[in-house]
């Protein structure tokens, strides 16, 4: 496949992803209330370290700073001295290490209350590819702006990248998937997670999406993976957006 054809792809592959976390609906239906809390959203595509090109939907959170404050929004990160520090401990306790890629983890995340959906606007070529396909759900609520394109309003039932909370929802579940697994979080940092297996510790560090796993065992970390692929792995029917896993003794994480 060419470089355009892989672009294309991309941008179909991420408006499959979005068309079925979206609901859509007339723009009559908004009040005059909700119409100032729509926001623009745009795709972009994105060159990974693997040379893929992934489309990603990105919605302009940043116009919503006028009614979600910061306070409300702000998600933990992992410090980089817990990633330093964990790692010559993976290194001195010769520990199996996994750097895991949870692919599509924002869209995944479902939002429970209402008032907390995000409105929002896409327009131009996103529009075209929800309608190629989904055309009967989608055609009905197609409008125009005074331009003359093509506009679609849709409410997010899911978190979406770019909207202030979406990282914060996510960071909630998964602790709340840790949690039930019997992880206990470091005190110290919110990102770092550590349980008691056989009597050694497994540690995983994340950032958003982005996992460190260690464990003596491999078998361990086997379980750990699997259970992760059950709980966050969403896989398509070209068999894309599988989530990544490196294992052995040299990574790239973050």
């Amino acid at each position: 496949m060419g470089r355009q054809g892989q672009r294309r792809s991309a941008f179909r592959d991420e408006a499959t992803t979005l068309q079925r976390h979206v609901q859509a609906y007339a723009l009559e239906r908004t009040d005059p209330h909700s119409e100032t809390e729509l926001i623009e959203s745009h795709m972009f595509l994105k060159e990974k370290r693997d040379s893929k090109t992934k489309g990603r939907t990105v919605a302009g959170g940043n116009e919503q700073r006028d009614y979600i404050s910061k306070d409300d929004a702000s998600s933990p990160t992992i410090a980089t001295e817990s990633v330093l520090l964990t790692s010559i401990l993976d290194a001195e306790e010769e520990r199996d290490v996994s750097v895991i890629g949870i692919q599509n983890a924002f869209i995944q995340t479902r939002i429970d209350n209402e008032e907390d959906m995000a409105n929002s606007k896409i327009r131009g070529v996103l529009v075209a590819m929800q309608l190629d396909i989904a055309p009967d759900v989608y055609k009905p609520y197609v409008t125009t702006d005074r331009k003359g394109a093509k506009q679609l309003i849709v409410q997010c039932l899911n978190a979406i990248y770019g909207t202030m909370i979406a990282g914060l929802m996510y960071y909630t579940k998964f602790c709340r998937s840790l949690l039930s697994r019997g992880f206990k979080f470091n005190p110290y940092d919110p990102c770092v997670a550590n349980k008691q297996i056989d009597g050694t510790q497994m540690t995983i560090c994340f950032h958003v999406d982005d996992n460190k796993l260690s464990h003596i065992s491999p078998k361990a970390n086997d379980k750990m993976i699997k259970w992760l692929r059950q709980e966050y792995e969403s896989i398509f029917e070209d068999g894309t957006d599988k989530m990544t896993v490196n294992r052995g003794k040299i990574h790239t994480y973050l």
